[in-house]
C-alpha cells in the first residue's frame, strides 16, 4: 500500500495550579466566578500516525505492548474485545470516526506513547486524547475552522465523558490544546481564556518543581462524589469549591502585579491545598509525608497536591537560586523529581516538512 501522509501528533499535559475541580460542568454554575488557572508541562503524549492508500477502512492501533485492528465503525462497540491499554484510544477512535459524514477509505496505522506517568495526576489520558484525536481531525479534514479549539474541547470532554461514564472537566484538554499559563474563568455558557505575560511564565518556569509521589492517584471524594454532593446542596463542600474559587482569583491577581510576589504565590498554593485536603479528604500518609519532607528544604515556597484526587504528583514553588540545592535535597529523600518545565507550546501535528497547528 502507498503510504500518503505520515506524521506525528504531541500534546502537553498540565499542573493545575488552583481552581481545579471547578472546570467541572455544573459545578461552575453553582459557583460564581469559578476561574482555574493552569500550565502545560513538555511531559507529551506522542501519536504517530502513517496513513496509506486503501479500498476500506483500517485502522491498527498499538502501543510498546499491544494491537489492535479496527476494521469496522460500530456504535456499540465491544470493549471486552480489546486489550486493556488500547480500550479507550479504541474507543477514541470509534467514536470520532461515527461522527464523520463520510468515513476515509484508508490505513491508519496509530502508534501511542507518552511521557506522562501514569496515575500521575497531570492529565496523562486527556492528553492523549488530544492528541489521538486532532491527528485524526488531519486524516479526516475535521476541525479545520478558525476558533475549532472549542468544538474540539466539547467533542473531547464529551468523548471522555462518554467512556468513563462519569462527568469530566475541562482543564485537561484546554492546557493540551493551547498549551502555555492560562487562567479559565467558567462563565454560564462560554469560557473566558486569559494568558499573562512572557516574564511571568519565564519566572514561574524558573521556580516549578514537580514531584511524582510513585502514588497512582484514586478517589477520596471522587470527582463524582464532589459532583453529587455540590448539586445535592452539600453547605461544607460549596463553601469548599467557593473558597477554592476565591484562591484561584487571589492567585490570578499576584501574578498580574507588575512586580510578583512569589512568596504569596507560594503561600497559596500551600493555601489552595489544604482547603482541598480538609474539604474533600483527598490525602494519603505518603502524600502526607512528601509534603512534609518538601517543605523542610529551605528554598521551598510553596506545595500542592495536582488533580483532585489522591495520589499523583505535587507542584513545588521553589527560590530560584535555590532550585538545584532543592533538587538534590529531595533527590536525597528519594523523591521523584520528573524531568519537566513548562512549555508554550500546545498540541501540534509536525510531519517531515512542516509543523501545523
Amino acid at each position: 500500500m502507498k503510504t500518503v501522509d505520515k506524521f506525528k501528533v504531541l500534546a502537553p499535559c498540565r499542573a493545575d495550579l488552583a481552581g481545579g475541580t471547578l472546570d467541572l460542568w455544573p459545578l461552575f454554575c453553582l459557583i460564581p466566578s469559578s476561574l482555574t488557572l493552569n500550565i502545560a508541562l513538555d511531559l507529551f503524549a506522542r501519536v504517530d500516525f502513517e496513513v496509506s492508500e486503501s479500498s476500506q477502512l483500517e485502522v491498527i492501533l498499538k502501543n510498546k505492548t499491544e494491537q489492535y485492528k479496527i476494521s469496522e465503525i460500530n456504535p456499540a462497540l465491544n470493549l471486552s474485545l480489546i486489550p486493556d491499554s488500547l480500550k479507550f484510544p479504541a474507543f477514541i477512535v470509534n467514536q470520532f470516526l461515527i461522527l464523520q459524514r463520510q468515513v476515509p477509505r484508508v490505513s491508519m496505522e496509530i502508534e501511542l506513547g507518552s511521557a506522562v506517568p501514569v496515575g500521575s495526576g497531570l492529565g496523562g489520558s486527556s492528553t492523549l486524547l488530544v492528541a489521538l484525536g486532532r491527528g485524526l481531525c488531519r486524516v479526516c479534514n475535521d476541525f479545520t475552522e478558525q476558533g475549532w479549539q472549542w468544538r474540539f474541547l466539547q467533542w473531547a470532554k464529551d468523548t471522555e465523558a462518554a467512556f468513563l461514564k462519569v462527568p469530566t472537566g475541562t482543564q485537561d484538554y484546554l492546557a493540551a490544546i493551547f498549551g502555555g499559563l492560562h487562567g479559565y474563568e467558567y462563565q454560564l455558557g462560554r469560557i473566558e481564556q486569559t494568558s499573562f505575560s512572557s516574564p511571568v511564565f519565564q519566572q514561574l518556569n524558573e521556580r516549578l518543581l514537580v514531584i511524582f509521589s510513585g502514588e497512582k492517584h484514586h478517589s477520596g471524594m471522587s470527582n463524582w462524589e464532589v459532583y453529587k454532593k455540590a448539586v445535592e446542596g452539600d453547605s461544607g463542600v460549596i463553601k469548599g469549591l467557593k473558597g477554592i474559587a476565591g484562591i484561584a482569583h487571589k492567585l490570578d491577581a499576584v501574578l498580574r502585579e507588575e512586580k510578583v510576589d512569589w512568596n504569596a504565590v507560594g503561600n497559596l498554593l500551600d493555601s489552595e491545598w489544604a482547603l482541598r485536603k480538609t474539604t474533600f479528604q483527598v490525602s494519603t500518609p505518603t502524600l502526607d509525608s512528601i509534603i512534609e519532607q518538601t517543605k523542610a528544604v529551605p528554598g521551598v515556597l510553596g506545595v500542592k497536591v495536582c488533580g483532585a484526587a489522591q495520589g499523583g504528583s505535587l507542584v513545588v514553588l521553589v527560590d530560584p537560586l535555590k532550585k538545584v540545592s532543592v533538587i538534590e535535597r529531595l533527590k536525597k529523600s528519594n523523591l521523584q523529581v520528573l524531568p519537566t518545565q513548562a512549555t508554550l507550546m500546545g498540541v501540534s501535528i509536525q510531519d517531515a516538512h512542516s509543523d501545523v497547528d
